[in-house]
């Protein structure tokens, strides 16, 4: 199945890593499992919540749901992974370009490609914010792959 072309639409071939489609509304090219694998980040003004429409350029896990405090702080909250089917994970350098894409941008909440199990949000009382949650999962995954003098862990916010 294909979409059908409409005539009247706007086609914009995006060149930059982000680009304002519309105010406070920005693609943003992270890379990933493909090299034009982006997420969209909603910021209108006066908006309280900043969100990150992230499809399946990160993951979020069952174990993101789970209450902060009481979370240990090896437990990973989004995945950056090549194949969600098969588990398979991005490379490290990847996973440092995703983050490096994602860092200049605000958010409280992400929406995912499933939407009960893959929308997350910040919650008041929390001891990490989501981003801090996107940074650590990062570094959790790198970590787990056997890279833990990747330069991911100089990162911080």
């Amino acid at each position: 199945m294909n979409r059908k072309d409409c005539p009247t639409a706007t086609l914009k071939f995006l060149k930059e890593p982000a680009t304002e489609l519309l105010p406070g509304l920005t693609a943003v090219i992270c890379g990933g499992h493909f090299p034009g694998s982006m997420v969209l980040h909603s910021a209108p003004p006066n908006t309280p919540i900043p969100t990150l429409f992230v499809a399946d350029t990160i993951f979020a896990v069952a174990s993101g749901h789970n209450p902060d405090p009481g979370k240990r702080n090896d437990t990973i909250s989004y995945q950056f992974l090549w194949s969600i089917p098969n588990f398979i994970p991005l490379p490290p350098d990847t996973v440092m370009q995703i983050w490096k894409a994602l860092k200049p941008f605000e958010f409280k909440a992400t929406y995912g490609v499933f939407a009960k199990m893959t929308n997350v949000f910040e919650k008041p009382g929390q001891t990490l914010s989501l981003k801090d949650r996107v940074l650590q999962s990062a570094k959790i995954a790198v970590k787990a792959m056997g890279y833990s003098d990747h330069a991911i862990f100089a990162e911080e916010l």
